[in-house]
């Protein structure tokens, strides 16, 4: 293995990720992805980082640290921004639901079908007008995401079927594969909006929180009634055989819905195959997570770790917490950006206006643009550039090169900026990476030792380094 750049002792923090895997000590390299079971000394070393110059080392740890420099071979840096294409977007349909779920940012008072006059949702024109700009910038073969979102977004399903219809008619036309995701709180499905959702393709994710008690005490209509139930009832309607068309389950955790593996395990066996988590952003204090939250959290985390653990890879599927870390460091597939927001994905506002991401809508000073002025290059540069190098807080991270930096709107809501990620992200980041590492040691991932300045290599294959490639 190629030597490695120098690295000071005051660097090990940033380039190394520490973490044990059944009692034993381990490190993973920020950029290579490599993992090293590491001895005593190497342990002692990394206990004195950022304490003790390097003349304060022994012998031994000094030859630790010669061993630990030529271990890894560090990537280049790449700060050029690129304006990859844009093939994925968010269309705020409307902005009304028949739900008040207690936790929401969104309110409005409509319960019933929109009529296509409503000032509440977007206009069909307008909806033309977008989806015409972005797929006439395709090129045949390409693909185009296209993310149906609300307030509850089949409160437009009339609207619903111009689109999917029109896009669809394009794409065939240019030979562009589209892919839908409807994100649902689940209660308005009738036996038409489902035959038509299954016949064009449409993912379906509803928003559940967790049994039926504690969902209907965070979720309940506009009247004040449960809404578990109508869910229930309307998860019927998809066809069982079709397991692609099953309806994945998403997951708000917040202050007051902290049982994670409780709510994670109930849905799966209540038959949804998969179970997504998103961690609230709100302003409302008595639902915000907070860094006293992490402990909490952990133990849930290494609970849903060891449910996965028992049967895989088979479970892995079940998840996306852990698995899609454990996938990208499997495969060796960075990140610099934390997602696609203003680089291949953008959210567009139901007056058709551009924003980095569905969360940005609104926000006038991240708009980006619109069908017809276009794309404004100059706003869009600050989502293009790498934001692990851009970050201070991610400059020196161990693991930004699987986690990306942190979400850019939530970074803006608790820090007033998008370039601070907040403690409590880092902290929960940090320990996926940690789950997602113990699940690739069980497995199997081959991994090297570093005893007392001598390298040698565990049985079984090691992970190529040739495929290291960057996601979103």
């Amino acid at each position: 293995m190629d030597c490695a750049p120098r690295i000071d002792i005051s660097d090990l923090g940033s380039s190394f990720l520490q973490f044990s895997y059944n009692g034993k000590p381990f490190l993973f390299h920020y950029s290579t992805f490599e993992l090293f079971e590491i001895d005593p000394i190497v342990t002692s070393l990394f206990n004195k980082v950022n304490n003790n110059p390097i003349e304060a080392l022994n012998s031994q740890e000094k030859a630790a640290l010669r061993e630990i420099r030529s271990l890894t071979q560090i990537q280049k840096k790449d700060r050029s921004p690129t304006s990859p294409s844009l093939s994925a977007i968010s269309l705020e349909l409307n902005h009304t639901c028949n739900l008040r779920c207690k936790y929401c940012y969104v309110f409005a008072n409509d319960n019933h079908i929109l009529p296509e006059s409503s000032p509440h949702q977007m206009r069909w024109e307008v909806a033309k007008s977008v989806v015409d700009f972005f797929l006439n910038q395709l090129t045949p073969g390409s693909s185009f995401f296209i993310r149906l979102f609300g307030g509850e977004p089949l409160l437009s399903f009339p609207l619903i079927k111009k689109i999917v219809s029109h896009v669809e008619e394009i794409a065939t036309s240019k030979n562009i594969t589209t892919e839908y995701l409807l994100i649902t709180n689940g209660t308005v499905l009738t036996d038409e909006i489902v035959s038509f959702l299954e016949s064009h393709n449409v993912n379906l994710a509803f928003s559940v929180d967790s049994t039926e008690i504690k969902h209907d005490k965070l979720r309940p209509t506009s009247t004040g009634a449960g809404s578990f139930k109508k869910i229930e009832e309307n998860r019927k309607h998809i066809k069982k055989s079709n397991i692609k068309k099953q309806p994945i389950a998403n997951v708000v955790v917040n202050r007051q819905n902290t049982d994670m593996f409780e709510n994670y395990s109930f849905l799966i066996n209540s038959g949804y195959k998969t179970v997504n988590f998103s961690f609230i952003f709100t302003n409302k204090k008595e639902f915000q997570l907070e860094t006293a939250d992490f402990p909490k959290l952990k133990k849930e985390y290494i609970k849903i770790r060891d449910y996965i653990l028992e049967d895989l890879p088979n479970r892995l599927s079940t998840t996306p917490l852990i698995s899609d870390i454990f996938q990208r460091l499997k495969n060796n597939i960075a990140r610099k950006n934390f997602c696609g927001a203003g680089k291949s994905y953008i959210g567009v506002g139901m007056d058709g206006s551009f924003y980095p991401c569905h969360r940005f809508v609104g926000n006038t000073k991240f708009k980006l643009g619109d069908p017809v002025s276009g794309i404004n290059d100059s706003a869009r540069r600050l989502f293009l550039q790498p934001h692990i190098e851009s970050r201070p807080v991610c400059a020196i991270c161990p693991v930004r090169n699987v986690c990306g930096g942190g979400c850019g709107h939530t970074n803006l809501m608790y820090n007033g900026g998008i370039e601070e990620p907040r403690e409590l992200f880092c902290l929960l980041k940090k320990f996926e990476v940690e789950c997602a590492l113990y699940l690739l040691l069980h497995e199997g991932e081959i991994y090297e030792t570093c005893k007392k300045g001598e390298k040698t290599e565990k049985s079984r294959e090691s992970k190529s380094k040739e495929g290291y490639k960057e996601a979103a």
